[in-house]
């Protein structure tokens, strides 16, 4: 279940009907009725062996889209070979000209007598209402003859077999009437005569061999032989043309050329000696081999070609000379995720006013997927694009044998918006026993909606929603993604407040480099450390033991209060620095001039000459905070708290003006600050009495900490 989800999601589901049945043998060959895509003929066996796997054609109905039914069976000898290749070559209301390649059974091919070409008429169920369930045919199929066409079978020790059977396109008779009644199965009276070719494999001469589509066949109706030597045909494919003094052109490739050949309608005429139009050209790893090749029309053909050394599969169209003298290559297609084609077919739909017309690819590969594409040749504008219809993949639980399409028959002219939908249909077979055919939705372009009487028809891109809500999900967890990084890339330079606090999942080098340039630049806008701070920091003097006197911002203390405790650990420095963000920065920084620091440093050297008491010293960190907050006329300064370890953990305070404050590069905010430094602070600040557990961690918000000492961190860690 969760592979089917997957390959949803990825397209490699199909979003259009599906139907599939097993049979009980291996099937080789497969096609539809050229009039009609609701029966379907396929073919293969189990061969001469003695397993039981029966050597089979079965009929199938496949006018439901998601069922298919048996029909009719046409048993075959078990004793000869399975069925190797199948065509549909004429269709008509009462049933269906059949052909396969077909060996005879080892006994007469010893005797040099080997009927590999058979011909068959499958009756059709009589016509029926679309809503009835499908019919049985009662009347059995008829063998109508067997025949040895290709002269290397004569031998009594050889392996060949008829590998290729390919017809020139149906095209409908002009006399073709339809059954009126809507509800009941339309068909077409009889198509127009076709042309046959056939190629022989693993012969000591291998031949292509074409003759005119027919019941019975005589040796006089073979309108070309061509003589292939030790090479083999890997495909086939015939065109009906116009202007020229022939009425078909077969084309035949091996494994690096192709051929083209003119071929006459009558019997008894001479036909064109094959010229060579297209060679593979030597790559770095080897030369592509040609696995596959279809007409598209009469001035483009398409070639499937195997890269070398299985690196991907190609689709070339070849522009054809007026004369089929000549080809080159026009427009290409690499496919390479597919290491391997085994299969190709194409469907011509029908063309517009002006000649426009698609054309529907289909190419099976090794791994037993099938990719559909459209390619479109606009009057205006030539051939477009290869463009990606659908890939399903696992298609098959084994090697694809046979891939088809059906004919399309466009629907009656005018176009309107009460004509039914339209569709084509493509079957797969393979070794698995399966059948699948998958329906392929058209639509007109332009719409009947505009009035256009005769437009083309064009594959409907299907719509799949979970890929579109996939699609949807991945492009919101993107945008979600960016915006968490970038909203954690400004808190770690200081640009916003810690919404996600991201800084603190960093290591914290990783915060002392990247957040050191723009700390806390939310409170401070612009850069918060003054250039002039380094020759500050080396010009202030050590401070001495004593504890240096309040600034006169701050009340006096009586000198009568006991001293600070010995015990206090010592801090390197401790600065408290509150501040509005009025005035800017930038302004801030122009007044502080390197003559402005001198002073500071000079007044800090007065500073050591009293000391606070501890009552007073113990209130330091509340009052200043207080006034601070409650007197508009300090909202403009600063308070410098410092302990010295020169002093012995001696306390100083001071409340100066915003132009007065030296900030050092590595101070912190209490929210930024790591849990093992809060909680040293804390220690500090408690056995200092500037802070108690009564006040709370409201009053250290906002504050800005030093570096601690190594005493500090060791108190700490003995707690």
């Amino acid at each position: 279940m969760a592979s089917k989800i997957v390959e949803g999601l990825f397209g490699g589901t199909p979003n259009y009907p599906v139907s599939r049945k097993e049979l009980p043998y291996p099937l080789y060959g497969a096609d539809f009725d050229p009039l009609n895509h609701d029966f379907l003929l396929v073919g293969g066996g189990g061969g001469s062996s003695s397993t039981g796997v029966p050597n089979r054609i079965s009929l199938l109905d496949t006018s439901k889209r998601t069922e298919i039914h048996e029909i009719a069976d046409i048993e075959l000898a078990p004793d000869e070979d399975s069925v190797t290749s199948l065509a549909v070559a004429d269709s008509d209301e009462h049933g269906l000209l059949a052909y396969a390649g077909i060996n005879s059974s080892v006994k007469d091919q010893k005797a040099g007598r080997n009927e590999h070409f058979r011909a068959f008429r499958v009756p059709l169920p009589a016509k029926r209402r679309r809503d009835t369930p499908p019919a049985t045919v009662v009347t059995a199929s008829q063998a109508l003859g067997r025949y040895a066409l290709f002269r290397s079978v004569t031998g009594s020790e050889n392996d060949a077999y008829q590998k290729t059977l390919t017809l020139s396109p149906p095209e409908l008779d002009t006399s073709v009437v339809t059954v009126q009644d809507e509800k009941l199965e339309q068909r077409p009276r009889k198509l127009r005569k076709r042309m046959t070719a056939i190629a022989s494999a693993l012969a000591p001469r291998n031949e292509v061999v074409a003759f005119p589509t027919t019941e019975r066949l005589s040796a006089i109706q073979i309108a070309t032989r061509i003589n292939l030597g030790s090479k083999e045909a890997t495909d086939a494919a015939i065109i009906n043309v116009n202007g020229l003094d022939s009425s078909y052109v077969l084309a035949y490739s091996t494994d690096y050329e192709v051929y083209f050949t003119r071929l006459a309608e009558q019997q008894g005429s001479s036909n064109a000696e094959p010229v060579l139009v297209y060679e593979t050209t030597q790559g770095p790893k080897g030369r592509s081999k040609i696995r596959g090749l279809r007409f598209l029309n009469q001035k483009y053909l398409l070639l499937l070609q195997n890269r070398a050394e299985k690196a991907g599969v190609e689709l070339l169209v070849l522009r054809i000379s007026n004369d089929f003298s000549k080809a080159q290559q026009s427009l290409v297609k690499y496919l390479n995720h597919v290491k391997q084609a085994v299969g190709l077919d194409v469907c011509a739909l029908s063309k517009a006013q002006d000649d426009s017309q698609q054309f529907v690819i289909a190419v099976a590969g090794q791994d037993s997927s099938i990719q559909i594409s459209t390619l479109d040749w606009i009057a205006a504008k030539g051939l477009t694009a290869f463009k990606l219809f659908a890939d399903p993949v696992n298609v098959h639980n084994g090697p694809i044998t046979r891939i088809r399409f059906s004919n399309f028959i466009p629907p009656t002219l005018p176009v309107t918006g009460q004509t039914p939908p339209q569709s084509i249909r493509l079957v797969s077979v393979g070794v698995d026993k399966n059948v699948v055919v998958q329906t392929l939705p058209l639509r007109p372009s332009p719409p009947a909606e505009t009035g256009n009487s005769r437009p083309r028809y064009v594959l409907t891109t299907p719509r799949n929603y979970l890929s579109f809500l996939f699609n949807a999900f991945i492009a919101f967890f993107v945008l979600v993604l960016v915006l968490a990084l970038t909203i954690s890339f400004f808190e770690l330079r200081g640009a916003i407040p810690p919404y996600l606090g991201a800084t603190k999942y960093l290591p914290q080098r990783w915060q002392e480099q990247y957040g050191r340039s723009y700390p806390y630049a939310y409170d401070l806008p612009g850069p918060a450390v003054p250039e002039v701070l380094p020759a500050i920091r080396e010009a202030v003097p050590p401070m001495p033991e004593a504890i240096p006197a309040v600034s006169e911002a701050a009340p006096a203390v009586p000198d009568t209060e006991p001293a600070m405790p010995e015990a206090v650990p010592i801090v390197s420095e401790v600065v408290v620095v509150i501040l509005d963000t009025e005035p800017a920065i930038e302004s801030m920084i122009d007044r502080i001039k390197l003559s402005e620091a001198t002073a500071v440093i000079e007044k800090l050297e007065e500073m050591q000459s009293s000391t606070p008491s501890q009552d007073r010293v113990q209130d330091m960190l509340s009052d200043l905070v207080s006034r601070r907050t409650e007197d508009p006329t300090h909202q403009d300064k600063a308070i410098i708290i410092r302990d010295l370890e020169e002093t012995g953990g001696a306390v100083s305070a001071e409340l100066r003006h915003d132009a007065d404050v030296v900030k050092e590069a590595t101070l912190k905010k209490w929210e930024h600050l790591s849990k093992q430094d809060q909680k040293a602070w804390m220690a500090k600040l408690k056995d200092a009495g500037h802070w108690t557990e009564n006040m709370g961690e409201t009053v250290l918000k906002g504050v800005f900490f030093g570096q601690l000492a190594g005493a500090v961190g060791a108190l700490v860690g003995n707690t």
